[in-house]
């Protein structure tokens, strides 16, 4: 029933999370009547404030944000149910960029984790190669373009940043291989 109640967000809410969780905390009187509110007003068709507003309402009765008032000011952070359905989004939106011109420079994935994390091993091999990495060998991922933030991203989802490391390469042994995969072609 939960996992129901996460997945009717809308984008609206979703917003709002984001915007706490870049902003870590935000006080609702500026949320409410300063610029946060024209951003995501402005980020989402034009909606009214009302609807921010209401959205707050819905995201603190789903318990995904607390709010605290000290008399001066009230308090929004995200609660952990609220960084979660943040990051299960985030996950599920995550993708490479191509850019326009290749620079020559291969950007590099490689990493070593230990059996214990076997699970956490798997699903990062396939969420790597599922939204466009190639891998090389077991644990060796490449892309023609910098990809560190999503591998951040990944390894901080997944819990094994610690045994990631992230490598930028002008020579790859094999590259005719590599850029006709990419459809690239060397300067």
């Amino acid at each position: 029933m939960r996992e129901q109640k996460l997945k009717r967000l809308g984008d609206v809410q979703r917003g709002i999370l984001q915007l706490l969780d870049e902003a870590g905390a935000i006080s609702l009187a500026l949320l409410t009547s300063g610029k946060h509110v024209r951003s995501i007003v402005r980020n989402y068709h034009q909606r009214s404030r009302e609807r921010v507003v209401n959205s707050l309402a819905s995201l603190k009765r789903r318990r995904l944000i607390n709010v605290t008032d000290d008399g001066e000011e009230t308090l929004i952070t995200l609660t952990r149910d609220g960084q979660h359905e943040l990051l299960r989004y985030s996950f599920r939106t995550i993708a490479l960029t191509r850019k326009q011109n290749w620079d020559g420079v291969w950007h590099m994935v490689i990493f070593d984790i230990p059996e214990r994390y076997g699970k956490a091993r798997r699903a990062l091999s396939f969420k790597i190669q599922s939204i466009g990495a190639l891998r090389l060998q077991d644990s060796v991922y490449i892309y023609p373009f910098s990809w560190q933030s999503e591998i951040d991203f990944l390894s901080e989802f997944f819990h094994v940043s610690p045994f990631l490391r992230y490598i930028k390469a002008d020579f790859v042994e094999g590259e005719e291989d590599l850029l006709r995969h990419f459809s690239l072609h060397k300067r």
